[in-house]
């Protein structure tokens, strides 16, 4: 029988590749931009960056996953607008 964890409060969740490839292509500046604007914007309780291994859309990278929707070529500014609209959405 599994045992799931009954959390008190449901996060909302950004997977971004960090495999060589991707940091290659901005990853790794993605996902520090990421952190600050989450931390600056106190949303570190609504929202968690998760770093992924490889999605296998190198050439297409930085590639970010948010409500399971897949993007390719992510900057900050569309990452941004994608955290608004994954914040947006009513559970």
């Amino acid at each position: 029988m599994s045992h799931f964890m009954q959390l008190k409060h449901t996060h909302k969740y950004i997977f971004v590749c960090a495999s060589k490839s991707c940091r290659k292509r901005g990853s790794d500046t993605l996902i520090s931009d990421l952190k600050d604007f989450i931390k600056s914007k106190k949303l570190k309780r609504e929202v968690k960056l998760v770093k992924t291994k490889c999605m296998d859309y190198c050439k297409s990278g930085p590639n970010l996953v948010s409500n399971d929707q897949l993007y390719h070529d992510v900057n900050m500014d569309e990452a941004k607008l994608i955290l608004k609209e994954l914040l947006s959405k009513v559970n």
